[in-house]
C-alpha cells in the first residue's frame, strides 16, 4: 500500500505531462491541454479505485461487514468525479482570460500569487489528510458528538498553525514579492495578494466544513454548491478580469472562497448543531498581538536583508508565536497529539523489531 501512496503522488503528474504534450504536438492546441487533463484524471480515478477494491476485496473481514450497496458507492463516486471535473475546467480559467486581456506576464505575476496565497493552506491539508478518517468513523457510529469535537479541536490547530503564516505574508507583502523581480512588487500586486489571505483567512477561519460535509453524509449538497459557486465564478470571470486585471480576479475568487465555506459552515451548523468556536481565542490572540508588534517594530527598524535572511527571520517570528502560545500552557490537544504520534512510532519500531 506504501508504493501505491508513492505512485499515485508521482503518476499523475507523469500521465497528465505526457498526454497533454502528445495531444497539443497532434495539432490540438489548447484542446489538447484540457483533454490531457482530462483523460488522465479519468485514468487515474479508474486505475485508483480498481486497486483499493482489490486490496479491499483481500480482507477477509471486509465481505462480511460489507454493508453498503454498491449503489450509494457508485452514486458517491459521480458526485466526487463531476466535481472534479468541472474544477478540472474551471481551475485554468482565470489564467486563460488573464492572458487574453492582460498579457502573459500578467499571468506569470498572478501565478506566484497564488503559489505564495496557497503555503498557509498547506497545514490545513496535512490536518485534514490525517484526521479526515475520524469524521467518517464518527459518522458510521452516528456519534455526532463525536464529529463536534474533532472539527473544533481540527478548526483550533488549522487556525492556530496556519493565522501567524498568513499574518506575516499580510505584513510583509511588499518585501516577499520583491525578491521575485520589481515587476512582481507592483501595488496592483500587493493589494491582489492581500485580498487573496483575506478570503484564505476566511477559508481557514470556517473550519474543515467541506471535509465534515464530505464525509457525514452531505455530499450531495456540498457538491450542488461548489459546482454552482463555480459556474458562476466562470460566468463573472470576464467582467472581473477584463476590467480589474489582477485585482479583479483576486477580489472574485476571494469572494467565492468566502461564500462557499461561509455556506458550508452554515449547512454543519444546522446538521450537527454545532457551536463554532475556536479553541484558546484569547491566548491566539495575544499571540497574534505580539507577531502584528514584531512586524511593526521590523518594518521601521529593518536594515536591508537579502532572501534567505528574510526567510530566517520569518521563520523566528512564527515561531515565537507560537512559544508564547505554549508558555502559557500547552493544551490538552495538543498533548493528545503529541501522545498519537509517539504511538505511531512506538508501534512502527516493534514492527521493524519483530
Amino acid at each position: 500500500m506504501r508504493l501505491f501512496v508513492v505512485v499515485s503522488q508521482i503518476f499523475p503528474s507523469v500521465l497528465k505531462a505526457a498526454l497533454t504534450i502528445l495531444l497539443i504536438e497532434s495539432g490540438m492546441g489548447i484542446w489538447g491541454l484540457i483533454w490531457g487533463a482530462l483523460l488522465s484524471s479519468l485514468a487515474i480515478t479508474l486505475v485508483g479505485s480498481a486497486y483499493i477494491a482489490i486490496r479491499l476485496m483481500r480482507i477477509p473481514t471486509f465481505k462480511k461487514q460489507q454493508t453498503v450497496p454498491f449503489q450509494t458507492w457508485l452514486n458517491y463516486a459521480k458526485i466526487r468525479y463531476s466535481t472534479s471535473l468541472t474544477a478540472t475546467l474551471y481551475t485554468p480559467l482565470d489564467r486563460m482570460l488573464l492572458n487574453s486581456f492582460h498579457g502573459a506576464d500578467t499571468v506569470g505575476v498572478f501565478s506566484v500569487l497564488k503559489s505564495l496565497n496557497e503555503y498557509p493552506l498547506f497545514i490545513q491539508k496535512a490536518f485534514l489528510t490525517m484526521i479526515s478518517p475520524t469524521f467518517s468513523a464518527a459518522w458510521a457510529h452516528k456519534d455526532v458528538e463525536k464529529i463536534r469535537e474533532v472539527f473544533l479541536t481540527l478548526n483550533s490547530w488549522t487556525v492556530r498553525f496556519s493565522i501567524p503564516g498568513i499574518v506575516i505574508l499580510f505584513l510583509f507583502t511588499p518585501e516577499i514579492l520583491s525578491f521575485f523581480g520589481a515587476e512582481f512588487a507592483t501595488s496592483e500586486a500587493i493589494w491582489a495578494l492581500r485580498i487573496l489571505l483575506i478570503g484564505t483567512m476566511i477559508n481557514l477561519g470556517c473550519g474543515p466544513v467541506g471535509m465534515v460535509l464530505n464525509m457525514c453524509g452531505s455530499e450531495r449538497i456540498f457538491a450542488r454548491g461548489q459546482i454552482i459557486s463555480m459556474l458562476v465564478g466562470a460566468l463573472l470571470f470576464f467582467p472581473f478580469i477584463k476590467w480589474g486585471g489582477i485585482l479583479g480576479v483576486a477580489s472574485l475568487l476571494a469572494i467565492q472562497i468566502s461564500a462557499i465555506n461561509l455556506f458550508s459552515l452554515y449547512l454543519v451548523k444546522q446538521r450537527f448543531d454545532l457551536c463554532w468556536r475556536i479553541l484558546h481565542f484569547k491566548r491566539l490572540m495575544g499571540s497574534q498581538t505580539a507577531i502584528l508588534i514584531l512586524g511593526f517594530l521590523y518594518s521601521h527598524l529593518r536594515a536591508p536583508l537579502g532572501a534567505v535572511e528574510f526567510i530566517l527571520v520569518c521563520i523566528g517570528m512564527y515561531g515565537a508565536v507560537h512559544l508564547l502560545f505554549w508558555w502559557q500552557g500547552v493544551p490538552q490537544e495538543d498533548r493528545d497529539l503529541v501522545d498519537f504520534f509517539r504511538a505511531k512510532l512506538s508501534s512502527k519500531r516493534g514492527c521493524e523489531a519483530e
